[in-house]
């Protein structure tokens, strides 16, 4: 396994479209996006990641009225280098 050495901190920005259809009822929003992550080398092209995003999205639905809703997943997993 690498060393504490190996540990890298990043930071997450970013937009986007997004397309949500529920029931019969669809629409598109904008989101934005703001998070931080930890990287762990555990050898050449492998790492462990551990990232928390915090998303925004601003929408506006059938009727006109901009809903801005909020969420903030949690990931981790294995990265592999291609």
């Amino acid at each position: 396994f690498g060393s504490l050495n190996d540990i890298q901190l990043y930071l997450l920005a970013g937009t986007g479209l997004d397309l949500e259809i529920i029931d019969t009822a669809s629409a598109s929003s904008w989101t934005t996006d703001a998070g931080i992550g930890i990287d762990w080398s555990i050898k050449k092209d492998m790492g462990l990641f551990v990232e928390a995003k915090w998303n925004w999205l601003t929408t506006n639905q059938l009727n006109n009225i901009f809903v801005i809703s909020q969420d903030i997943p949690l990931l981790w997993g294995l990265r592999f280098g291609l």
